[in-house]
């Protein structure tokens, strides 16, 4: 029997799914039980609270001064930078409630819940969830991220993909440090029998 985690050659695209990325280590797989769970780092589930504190603060700079000087300089539009921050905040910590699972229980990779349109109908399978049975690899793609700002350092972004049978990708995390991450994909890679692929 092949070793599952042996880097193997498959024809797909190489471009990142998730364009952007992180230069820390955003997550952590863990095994239990049947499943293998990518964790939220510490730091990764602050992220959007960023955004939130940001808005607020900017909110509160731009009332405060109207309130103090009667001044509507920039009102209109620190206003509406305050509701972006805002409201990527809450999408954020919408999307980082949901779990990152392989599941051997059920059969199935999901970020999220899994769901059914009817009761009796199989799970819906979409770009948060497959059957483990249709992955047929592991794809790790490097990213080289540069800022807008000449003064801040650009940085290299991994992202963790899976490889379908149809040959369409399903996007899994996105991460800074690249030797933690490929510890945690050849450990799903052991677990589901599925090889590390690598560029032809």
């Amino acid at each position: 029997m092949n070793n599952p985690t042996q880097h193997q050659t498959i024809q797909t695209e190489w471009t990142p799914l998730n364009k952007g990325g992180a230069n820390f280590i955003t997550h952590n797989a863990k095994k239990e039980n049947n499943t293998i769970v990518f964790e939220k780092t510490l730091m990764y589930r602050f992220v959007p609270y960023v955004f939130i504190f940001s808005s607020l603060l900017t909110a509160w700079s731009v009332y405060s001064k109207k309130l103090y000087t009667g001044e509507n300089k920039d009102f209109l539009w620190l206003t509406i930078l305050a509701s972006v921050f805002m409201f990527v905040g809450i999408v954020l910590v919408l999307r980082f409630r949901k779990p990152i699972v392989f599941d051997m229980n059920s059969g199935y990779f999901r970020r999220g819940k899994l769901r059914k349109k009817y009761l009796m109908d199989p799970f819906i399978e979409d770009k948060n969830c497959t059957k483990l049975s249709n992955i047929h690899g592991l794809q790790i793609i490097s990213e080289h991220i540069r800022s807008n700002d000449s003064d801040s350092p650009s940085y290299y972004s991994y992202e963790f993909n899976l490889i379908l049978n149809s040959r369409k990708r399903i996007h899994v995390v996105d991460h800074g440090n690249l030797n933690t991450l490929m510890n945690d994909v050849k450990l799903v890679s052991e677990f589901i029998n599925v090889p590390i692929v690598q560029t032809e």
